[in-house]
């Protein structure tokens, strides 16, 4: 159950391997996931059909991130095998979820998620190179990303255990996210806050 909790969490946050380079959409998240939440939804103005088609798009993806979290992980390799699994069927989701979008949409998922992932942006590699982070501070946004995956798994084991509701699942995540966030910005001098601000970066949401 810990290691199915370790991998959901993943799953659903920090998924896609992290490289140098230009950022790009789901670099480092689930976009059928983000792209199904409230505030993406009024953002991009999605029509009903497109909504139902992520929705579609969602269910098929959590249903096989399961499956896969469902195996059996017992050794290195075994954990190893499944996170790379995980790893590309994010990727693909996120191409599904992109294909859903028009153009103009598709440029604005950038933006959704700067707003979303607030400090927690600075996963990306490429987004801490644009931002000037030093190898020692990359070392510090490792640890609190290592953290952060551990605090969501167990507040996604708390929810498998049937102790906390969907909804505040959802709150503490959120919650968990925002002080990952806050803790990643306060590793930032002022002009590295300003290099991620005019990335589009902020606190979170």
């Amino acid at each position: 159950m810990k290691i199915l909790s370790a991998l959901l969490a993943s799953a659903l946050f920090v998924t896609v391997p992290l490289r140098a380079g230009d950022y790009q959409p789901g670099e480092i998240g689930s976009l059928a996931i983000l792209l199904t939440t409230e505030k993406a939804r009024e953002h991009l103005a999605l029509t009903p059909a497109q909504s139902a088609r992520l929705d579609a798009v969602r269910a098929s993806y959590r249903e096989d991130a399961r499956a896969i979290a469902a195996r059996k992980l017992e050794t290195p390799d075994q954990r190893a095998a499944a996170e790379a699994d995980l790893s590309e069927l994010t990727a693909a989701s996120n191409r599904r979820a992109l294909a859903v979008l028009t153009p103009a949409q598709r440029g604005d998922v950038v933006a959704i998620e700067h707003k979303f992932l607030g400090g927690t942006l600075l996963y990306s590699e490429a987004i801490q190179k644009k931002t000037g982070v030093t190898p020692a501070q990359s070392a510090q946004i490792a640890a609190i990303r290592k953290e952060s995956l551990a605090a969501a798994a167990a507040i996604n084991r708390q929810f498998e255990d049937g102790k906390i509701s969907f909804a505040q699942r959802m709150a503490k995540l959120r919650a968990q996210r925002l002080s990952a966030s806050k803790k990643i910005l306060g590793l930032l001098n002022p002009a590295q806050r300003d290099a991620f601000s005019q990335l589009g970066g902020s606190a979170g949401c």
